[in-house]
């Protein structure tokens, strides 16, 4: 039975109802959306060190110093612990796997070099390492406003240039259609983001512009067939315009769900 299913999804020959169903999508869609959006004015988005400007420290762990043996947990409070009266108690810290192990601590931007240094100095005493084996960089929040402002920038003479290229392909009610699905995505998208406290690095943008693309291309497919499929079935009354659009959703649905785990793969 199931590989009849699989069959038929791969072959196209599907036959869900999804015009029909169209206000449970609808709803669900908006609860998802609802909650992403909550998420983005409550707990917002976590900006990595480039966007909000910051000092980054790397600093290995040495195996004979006082945190050797210790956990990761052990690590975390000893650090923030020798870091807080210097007023980084909020620094995020990070271990990673790697053999010495390394600690990497991201603070606020400071102004005062001099009191970067002493940051720097109780990072390396807490680890156990000579100052020589740090490595701290000071990372100003003005590289990651100009680089958001030029995404912005380019991002809308796209979507502009893709509205009107759609409008003219197909019809403009499908190009607002496309780019309300578009919003649809980035908004749920930044949500899960939101949601799950991730850290929003210039990596992160590239997925999300990544998935953007993606959506685009999955929709002006779809449209594509609904357009074949109105041509060749709805014209001669064999067929009314939302059966054409739910056999296009169909058709195309195994490929939807290709070009979905394609996407997440790599993100």
């Amino acid at each position: 039975m199931s590989g009849g299913v699989l069959g038929r999804l791969y072959r196209g020959e599907t036959k869900i109802d999804f015009i029909g169903r169209r206000n449970v999508w609808f709803a669900i869609s908006g609860i998802v959306l609802l909650i992403c959006l909550a998420s983005l004015f409550t707990r917002r988005l976590n900006y990595g060190i480039e966007f909000q400007g910051g000092v980054q420290i790397q600093a290995p762990i040495a195996e004979d110093g006082p945190l050797g043996g210790a956990g990761d947990g052990e690590v975390t409070s000893s650090i923030t612990e020798a870091i807080e009266p210097l007023g980084a108690g909020d620094a995020q810290i990070q271990l990673t796997d790697e053999t010495p192990r390394t600690v990497i601590v991201q603070t606020k931007e400071v102004a005062d070099p001099q009191e970067q240094a002493r940051v720097v100095r109780a990072v390396a005493d807490a680890v156990g390492v000579p100052l020589a084996d740090t490595d701290s960089q000071s990372i100003g929040s003005k590289w990651g406003a100009e680089i958001t402002r030029k995404a912005v920038r380019a991002l809308i003479v796209f979507l502009v240039v893709v509205t009107l290229f759609i409008a003219w392909r197909f019809e403009w009610k499908m190009a607002v259609g496309a780019m309300l699905a578009l919003v649809h995505d980035l908004l749920i998208t930044a949500g899960v983001y939101s949601l799950v406290g991730f850290e929003v690095t210039p990596s992160s943008i590239i997925a999300i512009l990544t998935i953007l693309g993606y959506s685009l291309y999955d929709t002006v497919v779809v449209f594509d067939k609904v357009e074949e499929n109105t041509s060749q079935y709805a014209a001669t009354g064999r067929m009314t315009y939302q059966d054409s659009a739910n056999l296009a959703m169909n058709q195309v649905f195994m490929r939807s769900l290709n070009t979905s785990l394609a996407t997440l793969l790599p993100v």
